[in-house]
């Protein structure tokens, strides 16, 4: 048999406790919510949302808790301060304040795509409209900062001045490119945490070299005045292994806008610049940013799996 408590005498009842009271000018009501617990979303939170009605609870609650509220359209396209920070790699001294932004644009992006989707859809719900209806309207279109109307010859074109006038930029597939980038971010993109990018001074000199080049000839595109490729280019100051890629953008206003135009990836069916970002093979880069004479701006980036340089030039940040 197994031990019992014994006691002398029958067990007595025990007095139920007596509630505590405060007198009523000390009561009060404390919200605190559960550890995990969001509190309910704002108006503009709700609107953001409905976009995503089709996708799980979790993630729009990972799209939400990240949004970014608030601020003009000009502001909606900078950057969130990452100037403090150092980009790793031996170009990283090479990189001016927009190209150090647009390199963590890049890391932020590939570590955590489903937060970056908020961003995405901040650009959806702000400066994406539809005018199909209207007929001077043209179809979709892209509201964002002109910077054509900046010099791309000023010694200050970098950093763009913190408000521009507003210019529609035509879009080939209207919101539904923007809701397809979304879903890649939300469901398809995996997290590159082992491979984070480092900047290569080889790279950065050919993304320099292709963007001064076709500023200078009002070119765009990948091939060069003299018709060189993308290959010569990165040859003259390093040996690539694995693989090389470039991406193009024109006219953006602020890093973000550059690398949510490469995600989104408007009337491209096979999304090359979108899935360039997400190759984890891809652990160097270059990037080059600046004016351009007929789209306002570019931004040259450079990818390659490996890239050797010369023995004095390689250091890791």
């Amino acid at each position: 048999m197994g031990c019992c408590a014994s006691h002398d005498g029958p067990a007595k009842a025990k007095d139920p406790p007596r509630p505590v009271t405060h007198p009523p000018s000390k009561r009060r009501i404390i919200y605190e919510p559960a550890k995990g617990v969001r509190p309910p979303p704002r108006p503009r939170e709700r609107a953001a949302s409905r976009l995503a009605a089709s996708m799980s609870l979790e993630d729009c609650d990972t799209l939400n808790s990240s949004y970014v509220t608030g601020g003009t359209l000009n502001e909606s396209f900078r950057s969130a301060g990452s100037l403090g920070r150092r980009a790793r790699g031996s170009g990283a001294g090479m990189l001016s304040p927009f190209e150090v932004d647009m390199f963590h644009e890049l890391v932020k992006c590939r570590k955590d795509p489903k937060g970056y989707a908020s961003y995405v859809m901040n650009m959806l719900e702000e400066a994406v409209v539809d005018d199909g209806d209207d007929p001077e309207g043209g179809g979709a279109y892209f509201v964002a900062p002109d910077v054509t109307t900046v010099d791309p010859d000023a010694s200050d074109w970098l950093p763009l001045p913190a408000a521009l006038p507003l210019a529609r930029y035509p879009l080939a597939e209207g919101r539904a490119a923007y809701e397809d980038c979304l879903r890649f971010l939300l469901y398809e993109a995996k997290p590159v945490e082992k491979a984070p990018y480092s900047v290569s001074a080889a790279l950065q000199r050919a993304a320099a070299a292709h963007r001064e080049d076709c500023s200078r000839h009002n070119l765009t595109g990948h091939v060069g005045s003299a018709k060189t490729t993308l290959d010569e280019r990165i040859c003259k100051h390093g040996a690539w292994k694995v693989g090389i890629a470039e991406n193009l953008c024109y006219g953006a206003a602020a890093p973000r806008d550059a690398v949510i135009r490469m995600l989104v990836d408007d009337g491209v069916a096979n999304r090359r610049r979108r899935n360039t970002i997400f190759n984890e093979h891809m652990a160097y880069l270059g990037i080059s940013c600046g004016g351009h004479p007929s789209e306002g701006s570019q931004c040259v980036v450079v990818f390659a799996g490996s890239i050797d340089e010369p023995p004095e030039k390689v250091h890791q940040e």
